[in-house]
């Protein structure tokens, strides 16, 4: 074996090394630290999750919500 063959079996070793740590970045930045919605909650909690989150204003709180008792009235369980 010539040392042309340890360089570029080295060039291979890096290359896999470094898809292996681009990977690993990317799992763990796409992973969320909340859990996944498997809860049972009713949706009038999870629109009050969201709320408190801040991820809608208080006009769609609002409309939403009344949406859901409107929901609610119309199909009774």
């Amino acid at each position: 074996m010539n040392t042309s063959d340890m360089g570029i079996g080295m060039w291979i070793f890096w290359i896999f090394v470094i898809i292996a740590v681009a990977i690993v970045v990317k799992f763990m930045m796409t992973s969320s630290n909340e859990p996944a919605n498997t809860s049972t909650d009713s949706p009038q909690k999870i629109l009050e999750k969201r709320y408190a989150r801040g991820e809608i204003d208080s006009r769609e709180f609002q409309t939403m919500k009344e949406q859901l008792e409107n929901n609610k009235s119309d199909h009774p369980t």
